[in-house]
C-alpha cells in the first residue's frame, strides 16, 4: 500500500457518518502492511548485523560504519 492510497480513500457516507465496516476494513489493510513493513525492517537489520559481523571478521575496517 502506497502513502497515496491511504490519502486518497473515500469512503460511503452512511446515515450518520462514513460507513464503520469500510473504515474498519481499510485500518485493518494499513495495520497488516505496518506489520509487514516492521517485520521485513527486523529482517533487513538482522542482516546488516550479520553482514557487519562477517566483515569484522574478516579484518576489514568498520570504523566508518553505523550499525543504528
Amino acid at each position: 500500500m502506497k502513502i497515496s492510497d491511504i490519502a486518497n480513500r473515500k469512503f460511503s457516507r452512511a446515515f450518520m457518518g462514513y460507513n464503520i465496516g469500510e473504515v474498519d476494513a481499510f485500518l485493518d489493510e494499513i495495520a497488516k502492511d505496518i506489520e509487514r513493513r516492521e517485520q521485513d525492517i527486523k529482517l533487513l537489520e538482522l542482516r546488516n548485523e550479520m553482514l557487519i559481523e562477517r566483515l569484522a571478521a574478516s579484518g576489514v575496517s568498520l570504523s566508518s560504519v553505523k550499525t543504528e
